[in-house]
């Protein structure tokens, strides 16, 4: 391990210089985080100590507020480490306690009871108690449109100092899979915190139970959490099972905003980096046969197309199915992923296996000029109208949209690609005159309604009446065989008659690290698990 910034600068030097003899050009940036930007200078943490780790995201970060952003990136660095929740998930996608002992459903499946573990504190030395996980809970409901069609007026309630309960309008099966697995995070943390947010409802401070506390985020450079000494631990020791367990072996965590894939390699290849996220298929050769570097790779979620229903062309149903006959779904992923994708027209993924169906495949990677034409035809789109697509900048985003785009434009639509740093087109998804589509990506969730792109919030707009019929039967099911028939017809009904949004496909995720200074390093869920790894 490297023991000071110095020596971290010094390889950062030589791995820009490595960088730049294999892509011409170098360099890191990383956005202030506006709830929480520190402006301390990178020589101010010279005092780190021999037992850091270094990150390299290929994800930016806007904010670890996780209840206000769907950011894999902030998950990425404060999933586990800052944040804990009254469940997560184990290595099977199944619900598992984590700041609650134990829970219990009522036979008809609405009223769900919260037993909490005693003695967790908060970073501030506060113990946590039912006020804390009450107010924390109730501000994830407000925040989260799929969850609130799935619990109605039912908001939670202290029954004492350590026990907590909701009660829904309707059967709420899924809630213990949201609740651990919803990629809006349900956060605990303190009620001061919660009632002390900014103006645009995002926290000021992030006082978490995790492992490891939020320390700074210096703009342009680095996100940095220490190891929370006072972290009261759960099951028995070492435990690590998927997102549920404990270690904390490094005394401080440091994450940097890595845009460039040939940058992150040479950081890791000098020791600027322990472990980097998003190795590309191009790439992989060089770093698999750098001596002590290990690899993994693993499916991680879906790429999708989502259709501005809200105002526009994609309001015309016959211009959204336009699009989407007109689209090549192996060009698309092979610019944004290389080899490290599989095509499929179910939104969830492998590791989801209980959920997967071809229902509606028939209407998947299409690539028929001719039926394409024939949609737009169908449609109000007038020669000249400008289809708007935004995305963002990072990981390939801009190039694939430019090849959409290409393929659009053979059918006759006009087409204007903008693309934005992920802060930024985050914050556009909202205003519905921005854009006619957005690209993004989505981490994989164990629930077919944890897919975000599926509730009626803003930016998402699936307001459709079918399809919320479809939704409230699926959230009211009392078992997961009746949930999956009607997720089938669901799929179908988006595939062949809605279309929603347009999933292109299933990305995998390809992770690197030193072998000499980590080990037991756990991926789960797109997310290197700093908090569970060994430090050598």
């Amino acid at each position: 391990m490297k023991n000071s910034l110095l020596n971290r600068l010094s390889a950062f030097m030589l791995a820009a210089l490595l960088c730049l003899s294999l892509t011409g050009c170098a360099g890191k940036n990383v956005s202030e985080d506006s709830s929480s930007a520190g402006d301390n200078t990178i020589e101010e943490s010279a005092d780190s100590g021999k037992n850091d780790v270094w990150v390299a995201l290929s994800m930016n970060v806007d904010t670890l507020d996780l209840v206000m952003t769907t950011s894999v990136g902030g998950r990425q660095v404060a999933l586990g480490t800052v944040w804990e929740r009254l469940l997560t998930l184990n290595s099977q996608g199944e619900p598992v306690p984590e700041l609650c002992e134990s829970y219990e459903m009522s036979e008809d499946v609405t009223t769900f009871t919260f037993y909490l573990r005693q003695g967790v504190l908060f970073h501030d030395g506060s113990e946590m108690t039912a006020d804390d996980v009450v107010a924390s809970m109730n501000r994830w409901i407000e925040t989260y449109s799929n969850v609130q069609e799935l619990v109605g007026s039912g908001r939670f309630e202290k029954v004492d100092n350590y026990t907590v309960k909701i009660t829904t309008d309707t059967p709420a099966l899924t809630l213990p899979d949201m609740i651990a697995g919803a990629t809006v995070t349900a956060l605990i943390t303190t009620a001061d915190a919660c009632a002390d947010l900014t103006e645009t409802g995002y926290l000021k401070n992030y006082v978490g139970t995790g492992p490891y506390k939020f320390t700074e985020f210096v703009q342009d450079q680095y996100i940095r959490l220490d190891r929370f000494d006072d972290y009261v631990p759960y099951g028995e020791d070492g435990y690590v099972d998927g997102m549920a367990g404990h270690n904390a072996a490094a005394q401080t965590l440091y994450y940097s905003y890595v845009q460039e894939a040939a940058t992150r390699i040479a950081g890791l290849q000098t020791g600027q980096y322990d472990l980097i996220y998003g190795l590309t298929s191009d790439n992989y050769d060089i770093i698999a046969n750098t001596p002590g570097v290990e690899t993994q790779t693993q499916e991680a979620g879906t790429l999708v197309l989502v259709m501005n229903k809200k105002e526009g062309l994609c309001t015309d149903v016959n211009f959204r199915q336009a699009v989407n006959a007109a689209l090549s779904m192996d060009d698309i992923m092979t610019v944004g992923y290389g080899s490290f994708y599989s095509l499929g027209s179910c939104y969830m993924d492998e590791c989801n296996g209980f959920w997967l169906t071809d229902a509606g495949s028939e209407n998947y990677n299409r690539s028929d000029l001719e039926l394409a034409k024939k949609y737009l035809a169908q449609s109000s789109y007038q020669e000249g109208d400008v289809f708007t697509i935004m995305t963002t900048n990072e990981n390939n985003r801009d190039k694939l949209a430019l090849v959409i785009a290409s393929q659009l434009e053979a059918i006759g639509i006009t087409c204007d690609v903008q693309p934005y740093d992920y802060p930024t087109m985050n914050a556009y998804q909202s205003d519905p005159s921005l854009y006619d589509m957005f690209v993004i990506s989505y981490s994989s969730v164990p629930l077919p309604t944890l897919k975000f792109y599926l509730g009626s919030g803003a930016g998402f707009w699936t307001t459709d009446e079918t399809f919320q019929n479809y939704i409230s039967c699926f959230n009211q099911a009392t078992t997961k065989d009746e949930a999956y028939q009607i997720w089938e017809e669901l799929q179908a009904y988006c595939w062949n008659d809605y279309l929603p949004v347009i999933n292109c496909g299933h990305y995998q995720e390809c992770y690197a690290w030193n072998a000499d200074t980590l080990s037991n390093v756990n991926i789960y869920n797109n997310i290197a698990h700093m908090w569970s790894v060994s430090v050598n």
